[in-house]
């Protein structure tokens, strides 16, 4: 049952996290999960106690998304015992961002939380958010109040948005604060004549 309370901030402010596992609910059903990773390897814990149905996964791919895997699971099992999916609540709020509102966006940016570099590129309007050393790419799509969210949508999707005071990338948590990216600049280009 502790394992299962669900903390709270000094605020009051409530969150998802309890003494160890992730509290929430996915397409209206109660569920709880937590992800798992180490080295070339993912895993993933995710019950469903209302439905008395849970999936256990472990992959040796260090860019398995055991999430999405998981939950496409429970789509299948579950099926019209599951509400409308995120996806389909925001599909209608989503939409493609001109290319002058997705621009500040490209670039480089360093998490400092985690020391990860990532990297947001462009390609007409389209703004894509991934490793900046390859691995998983992400679309971002535009929420109405013009933050920016990833696509597939999940509860725990985070939401992104420029700080222009301090041109910094604000990484915003539905269920926590935020994180704040600093934009680093491109690696230079070595020539042959460079090198020498």
């Amino acid at each position: 049952d502790s394992l299962q309370q669900p903390g709270r901030l000094v605020d009051g402010t409530p969150l998802d996290y309890a003494y160890g596992l992730f509290i929430d609910r996915y397409r209206s059903v109660r569920r709880v999960s937590h992800s798992g990773g180490w080295a070339g390897y993912h895993a993933m814990s995710m019950r469903f106690p209302d439905q008395r149905m849970a999936v256990y996964l472990t992959c040796n791919a260090g860019d398995a998304n055991t999430q999405t895997l998981a939950e496409g699971v429970a789509d299948a099992v579950l099926g019209s015992t599951l509400g409308p999916s995120d996806a389909e609540l925001l599909r209608d709020s989503l939409r493609t961002p001109a290319r002058q509102v997705v621009a500040p966006l490209e670039g480089l940016w360093w998490d400092a939380t985690v020391g990860r570099l990532l990297r947001v590129t462009l390609s007409d309007s389209v703004a894509t958010l991934g490793g900046a050393l390859g691995g998983r790419q992400r679309r971002l799509m535009q929420l109405p109040d013009g933050r920016f969210i990833q696509v597939p949508v999940t509860p725990r999707a985070p939401r992104y948005r420029t700080d222009r005071a301090t041109g910094q990338l604000l990484m915003e948590s539905p269920s926590g604060p935020g994180v704040r990216l600093t934009r680093v600049p491109e690696a230079e280009t070595l020539t042959a004549a460079r090198l020498a």
